[in-house]
């Protein structure tokens, strides 16, 4: 059954080594809205530990309110800013929200202040003249919020698909060195094999 795979299948990382796990992304809306959403994509056990459950969204009561449905099964809440694909953008979720600087600090302060569990976020970075500069404005915005980790893919929201291209580590690299040890920063994206990852590294 689908149960069975997913239990199985969330309890192996922790078994060969991994030291976190997060869990695939969840629509906050759906979260809240539909009763089976949970029951049909969330099923944990206590080997999954310590577990991040990430959600998306654009409304701060509502990803509060999905945050709170499952803060008491996992360790840390991760608030999605790099999915780049088109239902994200129609959804208004996702890395569609990186220049709503704004909402993005109501979000991340609000879930902060109100959940028993750290927040964290995952997004991306900027290319251009002005990249660097954007993605520190970015990430500085959501750990003034109250985000306590960071995992960064290095791609854009424009590489997807056909258009995916190599990830500028570099750029990851670059944020790490602006915030040294005030947060932990997660290079993500572009590893597929061992090798990328000593590259990465």
């Amino acid at each position: 059954s689908s149960y069975i795979h997913t239990y199985i299948h969330s309890c192996i990382p922790h078994r060969f080594g991994a030291e976190l796990c997060f869990t695939q992304m969840f629509n906050s809306n759906s979260m809240i809205s539909a009763d089976d959403y949970l029951d049909n994509n969330f099923q944990t056990c206590p080997a999954d530990r310590p577990l991040i459950v990430q959600i998306a969204g654009h409304n701060p009561a509502v990803m509060l309110q999905a945050a709170r449905m499952v803060e008491d099964k996992c360790d840390a809440i991760d608030i999605n800013l790099g999915c780049p694909q088109g239902i994200a953008k129609r959804g208004r979720y996702g890395a569609f929200l990186m220049e709503e600087l704004e909402l993005l600090h109501e979000i991340v302060s609000l879930l902060s202040t109100n959940l028993k569990i750290p927040v964290t976020c995952k997004t991306r970075i900027y290319q251009g003249e002005d990249g660097l500069e954007r993605s520190i404005k970015l990430c500085e915005t959501l750990v003034n919020a109250g985000a306590q980790m960071l995992t960064i893919h290095g791609r854009t929201r424009e590489q997807k698909q056909q258009a995916t291209g190599s990830c500028d580590w570099e750029r990851v690299a670059e944020i790490k060195k602006h915030f040294g040890d005030k947060v932990p920063i997660i290079a993500n994206g572009g590893i597929e094999t061992i090798e990328d990852v000593y590259i990465c590294l």
